[in-house]
């Protein structure tokens, strides 16, 4: 990424608490083992292997701070703190508890650190912004690849449910 050095320095921030060692956690987000398995899945569901390959082609095709808002939004629409009702994390942790009864307090402490962290990972880039966002040219050039990167979302979502909905017809 031809980003100046502050923009590399927040995604290496970012990418600490992922992938190396996050102290609120004890550890890293993602384990060794989560990764290799996951790497191990050799079989995407093309829907989703589509969404991956467009985020892909949308991040290193675009001008540094649009690739940064292709990813970048993916924290904003998980951050509560934005989004009505809260973002993925905090949905999840409270389904959770409705559907199997205890408390938030009570989660696993993965759980409870990306309550925190999608909030700390969202607006950790605000700065970015307001620095290097300096005419209308860029702004609108923001705006439209955080709606290309939505776009990309709502088609791998929507792949998700397809394959969800296949799943349970089969098993009716």
């Amino acid at each position: 990424m031809h980003a100046p050095l502050d923009v590399k320095r927040a995604i290496w921030e970012h990418e600490k608490d992922e992938l190396i060692f996050d102290k609120r956690m004890g550890s890293a987000h993602l384990t060794d083992e989560q990764m290799a398995a996951a790497a191990a899945e050799a079989s995407l569901l093309p829907g989703v292997r589509a969404a991956l390959m467009a985020w892909m082609f949308l991040s290193t095709t675009r001008p540094w701070i649009e690739a940064l808002t292709v990813n970048h939004i993916t924290e904003r629409k998980n951050n509560p703190a934005i989004v009505k009702g809260g973002g993925f994390t905090a949905r999840f942790a409270h389904k959770q508890v409705a559907d199997q009864g205890g408390t938030i307090e009570g989660l696993d402490i993965n759980t409870k650190v990306h309550m925190v962290a999608d909030e700390d990972h969202s607006d950790m880039f605000e700065p970015i912004y307001d620095r290097h966002i300096t005419d209308e040219r860029v702004a609108q050039a923001v705006i439209r690849a955080a709606k290309d990167s939505l776009d990309v979302d709502r088609a791998y979502r929507s792949a998700l449910a397809t394959a969800m909905a296949q799943i349970e017809s089969a098993a009716a």
